[in-house]
């Protein structure tokens, strides 16, 4: 299995947004109304940085952080998903990879990196709490208030 973790490129949406994961779709709708390709062509236009995670050739993920705060050092990173990422081996090689990555993240937001993930994404959750994320409890968000769990590393 081959990992390749490239520059994120407009070419690369319309295939991610293809398959993308019915649980990131749900948390677009719940929290937005947004569809797969609006958030990762947002994703791509407000990062600082953002990646492509592809596998044998296969694009499976985008991911990225944007500003928050320059100045405070705060960011906000995202992920967005396929169905062509999942096997425990699959998985694995990609978190091995996404942990530099997530590194290079509080580089360059060194006080905090915050988001918030669906309550219903046990996958994401779990994801995130081996990337060395703290999830608090959730709350409601979004127009018909679906709970979201705020996640987020401090380097305070």
């Amino acid at each position: 299995m081959n990992v390749e973790i490239v520059a994120a490129s407009q070419d690369h949406i319309a295939a991610l947004a293809a398959d993308c994961r019915a649980e990131d779709i749900a948390e677009f709708h719940a929290l937005s109304r947004s569809t797969p390709t609006q958030v990762l062509e947002l994703g791509l236009r407000v990062s600082t940085v953002a990646y492509t995670a592809f596998v044998d050739g296969v694009p499976v993920c985008m991911f990225g952080v944007s500003p928050y705060s320059y100045l405070a050092g705060q960011g906000i990173p995202w992920m967005v998903s396929t169905n062509g990422l999942k096997g425990r081996k699959l998985q694995r090689a990609v978190m091995t990879v996404s942990l530099d990555v997530v590194d290079d993240f509080k580089i360059l937001f060194p006080s905090l990196l915050f988001n918030s993930v669906d309550d219903r994404n046990e996958s994401a959750k779990k994801w995130l709490s081996w990337l060395g994320f703290k999830l608090l409890d959730p709350v409601p968000l979004g127009p018909d208030g679906v709970l979201f769990r705020p996640f987020y590393w401090s380097g305070a």
